[in-house]
């Protein structure tokens, strides 16, 4: 562990004024002493497994990117294409930036920026190189990996033979490109659509911390539906939590996509962008038993139904009456078909919660849209809707822990409990309505520790951190009023 940085607490990476200079990352890298990458009890060739219990929120690794496009280089960039080509997207302006920094990197000799791509080819020649050293080989395994030739830290000037010839194999900008499809890391929180539609407004004056970069260490983690780890990015550095209690020789896995889309949508993103079949436990669950055939025809009708509204977030106030009643209609339905239903399982259940995850969010949207200020008849209205989100708050506790949209949830929960007891002063329930505003805090308070790592003793950046979440995800465009840059 390196002395500028306490993984047990990150507040000096997060709460800063401005971001770490790049000439200082390396003293902000850090890897947990019980993890390594190997090719031993993992789901597909390479993985992170733990070698001994990692307890839920502790920090697994922080690493800067060995290559990364500059979020101003892209923004320039991108406008200045646009004006000539409408047609231009600003995901390929990113990867022909990314791109470019790859072959510079190769041609100026950046030996261990070169090695850390070499790696993530899978060379033979590295993963031996690697292994002669008996000591190294004793202490993990014959398959393991540096973890600094993955972090870009091989940074020796004498090149060997074996790696000259390696570098021969790049002939084109292209194997590069090869390389960033598979393993870049793109934008956290706000696509490439919504930034395209913020920087064609000449009012907005926006630029996110971090667009594309290349991390080999973090590309080492495999998939899952179901994940146990999760990332989070301070500008272009990021950091990596355990989300669930990670036992001794589990592997280490997230979600390469976002994990609230229905079985058929997840597999065929994966298939089409990453080139594999999901084989998780959720996926395989789910593939057996939410099958057309193998649901009763009122279930089947009904869950078709859902998908649709589950597509995207709406603008509720851009729906009519109508619209609404229906929307209203439909939860109802599915309540009562589908959650109600003794014929699956509790946990498949949970799982399916997820994948309608914005179907939710528009039911709870589009309920609040018509609420008033709170008194005795909307009440059991508030109850019900935080009934509702209580059990989507349990589902993510299962399976994706400490993600966003988990946090935009309880920060939903937070604010349902909230106006309850502030608009039930005189109720004699006055105290159970204390306890469900308390029991909504300790939840938040618990995730964001998931999701951020552990604040050390200072409660106030605890609240800091429920302050700058709540603005970015119950807030419209809320991540225009950043004072802190990460999510």
């Amino acid at each position: 562990m390196n002395e500028t940085l306490d993984p047990s607490n990150l507040a000096n990476i997060y709460f800063r004024d401005k971001p770490i200079p790049k000439e200082q990352w390396k003293n902000y890298t850090h890897v947990h002493p019980a993890v390594s990458v190997s090719t031993d009890n993992v789901r597909h060739g390479r993985g992170m497994v733990a070698t001994r219990d990692i307890v839920a929120g502790e920090c697994i690794f922080v690493t800067p990117p060995t290559v990364y496009a500059n979020p101003q280089d892209v923004r320039k960039e991108y406008l200045k294409r646009y004006d000539i080509d409408s047609s231009v997207t600003l995901e390929d302006v990113a990867v022909e930036i990314l791109v470019e920094k790859m072959w510079n990197s190769i041609v100026e000799n950046d030996r261990g920026t070169f090695n850390s791509f070499l790696v993530l080819m899978g060379s033979s020649s590295i993963i031996m190189r690697e292994n002669t050293n008996d000591s190294a080989r004793n202490s993990i395994d014959s398959q393991s990996l540096n973890i600094s030739t993955l972090l870009g830290h091989d940074g020796e000037d004498y090149w060997g033979q074996d790696e000259l010839l390696e570098k021969e194999k790049f002939a084109s900008r292209d194997d590069l490109k090869k390389i960033l499809f598979k393993n870049a890391f793109g934008p956290d929180f706000i696509t490439y659509e919504k930034m395209q539609q913020q920087w064609k407004a000449s009012h907005v004056d926006y630029t996110p911390h971090h667009i594309l970069g290349i991390y080999p260490l973090a590309a080492m983690l495999n998939h899952s539906c179901v994940s146990n780890a999760t990332r989070t990015y301070s500008n272009e550095i990021m950091i990596v939590h355990a989300s669930k209690n990670i036992p001794a020789g589990s592997e280490i896995v997230w979600s390469y996509i976002p994990p609230t889309q229905p079985f058929a949508d997840r597999r065929r993103a994966l298939k089409e962008r990453h080139g594999f079949i999901c084989k998780c436990e959720k996926c395989q669950m789910e593939s057996n038993q939410l099958k057309n055939d193998a649901l009763p025809v009122t279930m089947s009708r009904t869950i078709s139904e859902v998908y649709k509204w589950n597509r995207s977030l709406i603008d509720v106030g851009s729906l009519d009456n109508v619209s609404k009643r229906h929307l209203c209609m439909l939860y109802d339905e599915l309540n009562d078909t589908v959650f109600s239903s003794n014929s699956l399982s509790n946990e498949l259940k949970r799982y399916l919660r997820i994948d309608i995850t914005n179907f939710y969010f528009n039911y709870l949207n589009a309920v609040l849209s018509d609420i008033g200020s709170i008194n005795a008849t909307c009440t059991a209205t508030y109850e019900k809707l935080l009934n509702t989100a209580m059990q989507l708050h349990f589902a993510f506790c299962t399976s994706n822990n400490g993600s966003t949209e988990h946090l935009s949830v309880l920060h939903l929960c937070y604010e349902l409990a909230s106006a309850v007891h502030q608009g039930n002063n005189s109720d004699p329930r006055l105290t159970t309505l204390s306890n469900k505003v308390r029991f909504w805090t300790e939840q938040l308070r618990k995730a964001h520790i998931v999701r951020y790592g552990f604040m050390g003793d200072d409660v106030e950046n605890t609240r800091k951190l429920l302050v700058h979440t709540r603005q970015i995800l119950r807030q419209r465009d809320g991540f225009l009023k950043l004072s802190f840059n990460f999510l």
